[in-house]
Order: structure tokens, then C-alpha cells, then sequence
């Protein structure tokens, strides 16, 4: 049944570790073990997923963590997303891409790709579907591989699937202020407020001066 949720509160719910891998993913609340390197908290509920890159040799270099998704029949569907919250912050970080194939079988496909620390804050991104919508018979993968030392752990949490989802936790509150009145002039950062990540397609700049641009260009 659409849509279709899951936030990992205790278990994997109906994903499954993948075999022939070199490292599985860890349901954890709160932070990870390992300083400078993956969230303080879920964006949903109380628990997410990690792949914990500590170990050299076990849990870095270049080391494998596979997750599946049970099979999705998405035959009553003229449209599909998928969503979900992706956390990559350290000095490490490797690749975390999102992979479809159908029928249980054949070449994964690449839907989508980040590599490189991406920021501490979790990040929201809805993955257009439209290609395997009206198919009995699709599987997703989450497939991360971990950088050059552990400062790379990868976390995900908020999945969504269906035909119209609102981007998990896109619009969720980040941090908390709650003295008042409360002032914000962005003088080195963004202070408590952060960029959409998933649903426009510029980011705030914070500058001082004029702006690049001349006044008479057209």
C-alpha cells in the first residue's frame, strides 16, 4: 500500500541486509562512536541507519554496505517518488548512491549519487520514479561506499515511497529557539536557518559589499 514509510524505529523493517558486501547497516539513535563524523540525531522519530566506517582495513578503505528494499509492485501507480534523508558529514566521506532494477533481476540503474561530505544536517531528496511506475515488480538498493578513513559514517533515515510524498522531513525544524526576542544577520553563517535541499534550485549565498553582478548587465 502507497505511500509507503519507513523510518527504521527498532528494526529494518522489510529491508534487508544485502549479502556479498563487506560491511551491514546499523540502526542507531543519538550519535555515532566516532567523533567528527555522522549525525547527533534522527531527523525522524528516534532511531535511523548508519554504516559505521571505523577500522582500518574493516571499515575503511573503500568498503561495501548494501541495503535492499523488499520488492515494490507499483502496478497501481501512474507516478512514483522516492524519498528519503541522507546525513554525510566528516573528512571522509565516500559515495552514497541510490540504484533500481525490475523484475528481480538484471542491471541495477543509478538514480542517484552523492559523494564527499555533503554538510552536517540531514538532507531531503525525492528521486522521480516515473520510469518504473505501472511495474509489478521494482527493487530499490542503497548502496554506500566508505572514503580513506572513519571519519565517513553515511546515515539514512525517513524513507518514502508513493505517488505524491512531500519531500521526508523537507520541512522539518532543525535545531530549536526558544529565547525571544530572536535576531539573525548572517555575519559568518546561517546561523539556525538552512537551505532546501530537494525542492528549488539555488542556495542563499551570504556576502558583504556588492554582488557580482554589474547594474547594467541584461
Amino acid at each position: 500500500m502507497f505511500p509507503y514509510s519507513e523510518s527504521f524505529e527498532g528494526n529494518l523493517g522489510a529491508w534487508k541486509q544485502a549479502t556479498g558486501d563487506d560491511l551491514n547497516w546499523t540502526i542507531n539513535s543519538g550519535g555515532t562512536p566516532s567523533t567528527g563524523t555522522g549525525p547527533s540525531s534522527a531527523i525522524d522519530g528516534t532511531s535511523y541507519i548508519y554504516v559505521e566506517a571505523s577500522g582500518n582495513g574493516t571499515g575503511y578503505p573503500t568498503k561495501r554496505a548494501i541495503l535492499n528494499s523488499p520488492c515494490l509492485d507499483l502496478s497501481s501507480l501512474s507516478t512514483a517518488k522516492f524519498g528519503f534523508q541522507y546525513h554525510m558529514f566528516g573528512a571522509t566521506i565516500g559515495t552514497l548512491t541510490v540504484e533500481a532494477r525490475t523484475g528481480n533481476a538484471g542491471n541495477w540503474v543509478s538514480l542517484f549519487s552523492k559523494t564527499g561530505a555533503q554538510g552536517s544536517d540531514w538532507n531531503a531528496v525525492i528521486i522521480d520514479l516515473d520510469a518504473y511506475a505501472g511495474n509489478t515488480s521494482v527493487q530499490l538498493r542503497i548502496n554506500t561506499v566508505t572514503g580513506s578513513n572513519y571519519t565517513g559514517d553515511v546515515a539514512i533515515d525517513a524513507i518514502q515511497i508513493g505517488a505524491n510524498i512531500d519531500g521526508p522531513g523537507s520541512t522539518d525544524c532543525v535545531g530549536n529557539i526558544s529565547n525571544f526576542p530572536s535576531t539573525e544577520s548572517f555575519e559568518t553563517t546561517l546561523g539556525d536557518w538552512s537551505q532546501e535541499t530537494s525542492v528549488d534550485d539555488l542556495d542563499w549565498t551570504r556576502r558583504f559589499g556588492g554582488t557580482p553582478s554589474s547594474r547594467n548587465r541584461t
